[in-house]
């Protein structure tokens, strides 16, 4: 919990030290603790964008060789790629490939195979 009575912002409790000479474009709070994911994306958002919890669609960016390219908005940072080989059994595994932010896009590269494969985000 922040009270009041010392909730300072670029300043010290030290009196000897001395005050910053900067300006604040923009504060976030946030209510609990941000993954790696959520700190890198809101950094490559920039200032008045938020994260979503709206459910993205994948869009397969390109199909090169023996890789598929897969993205998805930036804001959606809590989201996880999951890949599928049969719809019917309901067994999804994380795909293992990091997600990388290109532009205003999280995107994965994974192997093609012969099998068919399926994928869906969830948080």
């Amino acid at each position: 919990m922040v009270g009041n009575q010392f909730a300072y912002i670029g300043r010290s409790l030290y009196t000897a030290d001395a005050y910053l000479n900067w300006s604040l474009q923009e504060l976030r709070i946030y209510d609990g603790t941000l993954s790696a994911a959520e700190i890198a994306a809101s950094d490559a958002l920039g200032p008045g964008e938020l994260l979503s919890n709206a459910s993205p669609d994948i869009n397969m960016s390109s199909l090169a060789g023996n890789s598929l390219t897969l993205s998805w908005p930036v804001a959606a940072a809590s989201f996880t790629l999951l890949s599928s080989t049969n719809l019917a059994s309901g067994i999804w595994t994380t795909v293992s490939a990091p997600a990388q932010i290109v532009g205003n896009q999280w995107q994965v590269t994974v192997p093609v195979s012969n099998n068919a494969q399926f994928f869906q985000l969830a948080q």
